[in-house]
């Protein structure tokens, strides 16, 4: 499939979940191509270009943009040089973030992968643990963030509506955060959710990441 149908793909299915643009579309042309020494991938560019920063409308997913005009949307530049990533030392080396579902859990292309294209990487944000999905962020889109049913809830979309029924419904910046995090021991209900700033439950999170992590390394045979 030609990259102008997957994204016209996209588009539809976009507007048949429901989502809501935060603007930056048709400014691409003047935003940033490269983070550090890497060259952003042209597919994540172009979806950009025809959605602009986005979420969806039940607030399971957030797509970052890289233009000054992403409205109330994460700006992805300034979310990887945020002071969260500093908690995360050196499970966050080689990842540039640019998307999220609500519970903070991010998404970001792995540059140290060894594919010729950076893998897209689900990064746990109590673990640290980052998991490929794989090169196209418009199949992961469709595949993963946009295709759910009973048996296949990658964002958690059962616990999210609970949470919606509480009133607890996260800000463009906010996240549903564990009280107590499920790495520690918490349940996961959403009688042990609370809604918080993106950033400060990302800097609580970093030394819980480094510690699951130390401990998982410390099981391993």
């Amino acid at each position: 499939m030609a990259v102008c149908d997957d994204i016209n793909a996209l588009m539809d299915r976009l507007r048949e979940v429901g989502y809501e643009s935060a603007g930056g579309k048709k400014v691409i042309a003047a935003a940033p191509t490269q983070w550090n020494d890497w060259l952003l991938p042209p597919e994540y560019l172009d979806v950009l270009d025809a959605a602009g920063a986005f979420r969806l409308a039940d607030r399971s997913f957030q797509l970052f943009g890289v233009s000054p005009l992403n409205g109330p949307a994460r700006d992805a530049l300034a979310w990887n040089r945020a002071v969260w990533r500093e908690g995360y030392g050196f499970l966050t080396a080689n990842l540039f973030f640019f998307g999220c579902d609500a519970f903070g859990n991010q998404f970001a292309y792995d540059f140290g992968s060894p594919a010729p294209y950076p893998e897209i990487v689900f990064f746990d944000c109590e673990s640290g643990e980052s998991d490929p999905i794989g090169p196209s962020i418009v199949q992961f889109l469709l595949d993963n963030v946009l295709r759910w049913n009973e048996s296949f809830d990658p964002m958690d979309r059962a616990l999210l509506g609970e949470a919606s029924d509480r009133g607890l419904i996260p800000g463009w910046d906010e996240d549903l955060a564990f009280r107590v995090p499920v790495s520690s021991g918490g349940a996961i209900n959403v009688e042990n959710l609370e809604i918080l700033k993106s950033d400060d439950h990302l800097k609580s999170l970093g030394p819980v990441a480094l510690r699951v992590h130390a401990e998982n390394e410390q099981r391993t045979p």
